[in-house]
């Protein structure tokens, strides 16, 4: 056999038969082909969706960590002003005292 099909010839309309059928499974399979097609790329579209909202969560995170820190900063650079500030005064109170002895 030389790979064609041992039913040849074939009864009248069965070609036709035949490729119709063939055409319909092709049809068919395209059309499945195409539905995964369209499933998979949401899934990828989905996926990266969810990675980027990861990373702005995680960018969220480190900024609010760094505008603590400054505040953090701030609130004890205040503080140490007002400890100087209040041991100046308490210096010069005590500078004065001394010629009055």
């Amino acid at each position: 056999s030389s790979g064609i099909n041992a039913e040849w010839p074939l009864r009248p309309g069965e070609h036709e038969e035949r490729t119709r059928a063939a055409i319909e499974a092709a049809k068919k399979s395209q059309q499945d082909s195409n539905k995964f097609l369209k499933e998979t790329w949401k899934r990828v579209r989905e996926a990266k969706r969810k990675e980027e909202m990861q990373k702005q969560k995680e960018v969220d995170r480190r900024v609010k960590t760094l505008l603590e820190f400054k505040d953090n900063l701030h609130r004890s650079q205040a503080t140490l002003r007002k400890q100087s500030i209040k041991k100046e005064k308490s210096t010069d109170c005590d500078s004065a005292l001394i010629p009055l002895l």
